[in-house]
């Protein structure tokens, strides 16, 4: 969350299973987020056949995540985070993208050299 104390606090929350991610927004607590969604909550969906999904956040230091990658069956999503006035049913993600698993192996030549 940003300054101004607990009374302010925003958190930011995104579940995922092996076909969807979910965001949710809110505050001041925990409970206060998830108590403001009394409807089933926005979500992305890519169908495929993994039985399983990875969800990895990246940041530098000891900064906010600035951008995540998730494993999907069709293949490797990636997306990066605004953070602003957001609240529950907005997005924060931005730029995103899905690579197909046959150009895998030139995401992760990309990805090691950076």
């Amino acid at each position: 969350g940003g300054g101004g104390g607990a009374a302010h606090r925003k958190y930011f929350v995104m579940p995922a299973t092996p076909t969807r991610y979910y965001e949710f927004i809110g505050g001041p607590t925990l409970e206060a987020l998830f108590a403001q969604y009394t409807t089933a909550p926005a979500f992305i969906e890519l169908p495929g056949d993994l039985d399983y999904s990875e969800l990895h956040f990246f940041r530098k230091g000891r900064a906010r995540a600035s951008s995540f990658v998730w494993l999907t069956g069709p293949g490797i999503y990636s997306g990066a985070f605004s953070f602003g006035s957001q609240g529950a049913g907005d997005s924060v993600i931005y730029d995103y993208k899905l690579v197909p698993y046959q150009a895998r192996a030139v995401v992760y030549l990309a990805m090691r050299a950076s």
